[in-house]
C-alpha cells in the first residue's frame, strides 16, 4: 500500500517539475523574442536618425 502512495507522489513530483521547466522555457523564449524585437527597433531608430541627419546637411 505504501508503495502506491510513494509512486503516486513521485509521478506527481515529476509532472510538476516538467511543468515548471516548460513554463521556464516558454518565459525565456518570450523574453528572447522581446529582446530581439527591441534590438531591431533600436537599430531602425538609429538608422532613421542617421538618415535624417544626412538630409539636414
Amino acid at each position: 500500500m505504501e508503495y502506491i502512495f510513494r509512486k503516486k507522489s513521485e509521478i506527481k513530483r515529476v509532472k510538476q517539475l516538467a511543468e515548471q521547466a516548460h513554463a521556464r522555457r516558454d518565459k525565456n523564449k518570450e523574453a528572447r523574442k522581446r529582446r530581439e524585437e527591441m534590438k531591431y527597433a533600436r537599430r531602425a531608430e538609429l538608422l532613421y536618425k542617421i538618415s535624417e541627419g544626412e538630409r539636414a546637411k
